[in-house]
């Protein structure tokens, strides 16, 4: 048994506490740095080694043949059994564990080894061990360790304080600036002023007509789209649909449907009934949780250049082992919605609680805060077509995301990147619909295309009163009963607004005898004792304005859509709009591994100089034997930031 004289005291065991807080600081420092580079995972090993790096170090070292610590053994300190003999590992971490009964109460634990024979504290008595000099101590070399390691800190910040200072400052002067550059892309030109609403006289007591829309006026909207004859396509009615170059195999089979329809198509949804091989067996795959009817309305955006029409994808879900050539013929129906007799209803903030109805639809602001709007609906949902938010100057907001809840009745809510001052939603007083089956071949031609709709939906139930005689109503002999046309996602961004939204009005007037085709041409001129119109009276009043004045908005409502299309510069266009590049859909996918199943090298490091994480995508890659992909993410990935 060691000599009473032989034990540690209580200030050289805080001394070596020092020294050895001193190693473990610049260990963790180091560590937590190496893990900014690793990844995803590194955020989580970053969090757990300040707790666990002192602990494996003080068992370990102490249960090591040296018995001590840096700090003890620069100072001569053992620990060991009563008889200073080593101890194992189950009792040095015991012994560890056991400090923490030492620092409950206010430390009391620790100052006792001052006070006892053995120099022992709290802790040492728990796991029976004792702390003894066996040789030499370099006290001064200690205080140098500990005096450097606590101020140099100190100093550095002193020293770099002003290099740090600034660079954090440009930093932040960066991003605000990246900001307004965003905000002004949504403001480049100034939105048409919309009139503020008069009061609405009371109701008269007339029956009310129904729309004045008549055949000729939607045929004359749903004019078959020109110029868009390719390869592995066919018409269906006005529309064009495009079988995708791209097929996603990798254990869950897809193939992708590009739907082009005119301008005046406010929502689009393809039912597929059957996708079959050569040898006539169905490969379609219907109980895929991705084939409900939410999965199959469209995401319409504009076209960004070439015939004026509205674009979307639809995804088709095939069963496993199915390959690309297995895809040669796809049986479904295109269904289309037109908006007719839109009409702009203005809330602000002070008109929460107040209903205003459009047509078969009542909305009622239930919230106006900020930058974020909330209304309760009754009716049609999907009669809402455009929603558009405006700050105090009359500027247009940009909308960044919306969601929805319920059917016939539920929640709307808007969410915008400014303070707003009211809200403009676009309505329309009915929504026409038509339904075109087709027949997609691998190889077809869109000559071979039916035109005729199947069925046309049914005129609204409650309409409203015009001021021109009433039209015959379109109601085709059989009614349709068609689902909502679109359904936007309860978490993704709503697409743009389409830039021909205003023409949906014009089938409400008498169609333009100089120029029959024009969907621009404002309506006759309305009587003032009229307190509904079923169009807007001037150009004034519509949501979207056909004219370049408008807002600009990007051609894709999407990143996927942009890569699926391998337009490298739309995906740009998107990314200085303010698109995040890594939002995954719901099953985890982001656009850079859709980019890196595509080969995209452009779209992928265009991605990827927006911040996209590499480490997603290098599987993908890799799986596809894609060299210069892979070598791509690889070189991103190690300059990478991320934590």
């Amino acid at each position: 048994m060691a000599e009473q004289g032989a034990y540690g005291g209580f200030w050289i065991r805080v001394l070596a506490y020092a020294v050895d807080s001193v190693i473990l600081w610049i260990a963790t420092f180091g560590l937590i740095v190496a893990c900014a580079f690793i990844g995803p995972a590194g955020a989580v090993v970053a969090a757990i080694v300040p707790f666990l790096l002192p602990l494996l170090y003080f068992v370990g070292m102490q249960a090591s043949a040296r018995q001590a610590t840096f700090g003890k053994a620069l100072l001569g300190l053992k620990v060991g059994d009563p008889g200073g003999e080593r101890i194992s590992i189950l009792r040095s971490l015991g012994r560890e564990l056991a400090k923490i009964v030492s620092a409950i109460p206010l430390a009391i634990g620790f100052l006792i080894a001052a006070f006892t024979s053995r120099k022992q504290a709290l802790h040492d008595f728990i796991a029976s061990t004792v702390v003894t000099r066996e040789g030499p101590g370099h006290v001064v070399a200690a205080l140098a360790v500990v005096i450097v390691g606590y101020l140099g800190p100190v100093l550095l910040v002193m020293f770099l304080g002003a290099g740090i200072l600034a660079g954090t400052m440009a930093m932040m002067g960066g991003t605000i600036l990246g900001d307004m550059m965003s905000q002004q892309a949504a403001k480049t030109s100034k939105p048409p002023v919309v009139a503020t609403p008069a009061k609405p006289a009371a109701a008269p007591a007339a029956a009310p007509a129904p729309s004045a829309a008549t055949a000729s006026d939607i045929d004359r909207l749903l004019a078959p789209l020109a110029g868009m004859e390719r390869p592995n396509s066919v018409r269906a009615g006005p529309a064009v649909l495009e079988l995708s170059t791209f097929f996603g195999g990798s254990g869950d089979p897809k193939v992708w449907i590009k739907v082009h329809v005119p301008p005046a198509v406010s929502a689009a949804s393809v039912p597929v009934a059957r996708v079959t091989d050569a040898a006539g067996k169905d490969r379609y795959d219907p109980k895929h949780n991705l084939e409900s009817e939410f999965f199959q309305n469209l995401q319409l955006s504009a076209a960004g250049s070439g015939t004026p029409r509205m674009e979307g994808l639809r995804s088709v879900n095939l069963m496993k082992g199915t390959t690309e050539q297995d895809v040669q013929k796809i049986d479904g129906r295109l269904k289309l919605a037109v908006p007719v007799g839109v009409k702009t209803l203005v809330f602000r903030a002070g008109d929460a609680g107040k209903e205003q109805a459009s047509g078969n639809l009542k909305l009622t602001l239930t919230a106006l805060k900020g930058g974020n709007a909330q209304f309760s609906f009754k009716g049609a949902r999907d009669s809402v077509v455009d929603v558009r938010g405006l700050d105090a100057a009359g500027k247009a907001v940009h909308r960044s995301s919306s969601s929805w809840s319920g059917e016939d009745s539920g929640t709307l809510s808007y969410t915008f990147d400014g303070t707003l001052e009211r809200i403009e939603a676009a309505v329309a007083f009915e929504l026409v619909r038509r339904e075109y089956p087709f027949v997609l071949t691998r190889g077809g031609s869109p000559a071979v295309a039916a035109t005729t709709p199947v069925a046309a939906a049914p005129a609204p139930a409650k309409p409203v009163a015009v001021v021109e005689p009433p039209k015959p109503a379109l109601a085709p002999a059989k009614p349709l009963a068609v689902p909502e046309a679109r359904k936007p996602a309860p978490t993704k961004a709503t697409p743009p607004p389409s830039p021909e939204m205003s023409a949906t009005a014009a089938p409400e007037v008498k169609a333009p005898k100089a120029k029959p085709a024009s969907r621009r041409q404002a309506p006759a001129p309305k009587p003032a004792t009229e307190p509904v119109a079923a169009a807007p009276s001037a150009p004034k009043t519509s949501l979207a304005p056909a004219t370049p004045r408008g807002i600009p908005q990007p051609r894709y409502g999407d990143l996927v859509s942009a890569v699926l299309a391998r337009d490298a510069k739309g995906v740009q266009e998107l990314l200085d709009f303010g698109k995040w590049a890594d939002k995954p859909d719901r099953r985890g996918t982001t656009p850079l591994m859709v980019a890196a199943l595509l080969g995209d090298t452009a779209s992928a490091e265009a991605l990827l100089k927006a911040g996209a994480d590499a480490s997603k995508a290098e599987s993908t890659a890799r799986e596809k034997g894609d060299k210069a992909m892979l070598d791509l993410l690889q070189r991103y990935r190690a300059t990478s930031r991320q934590p």
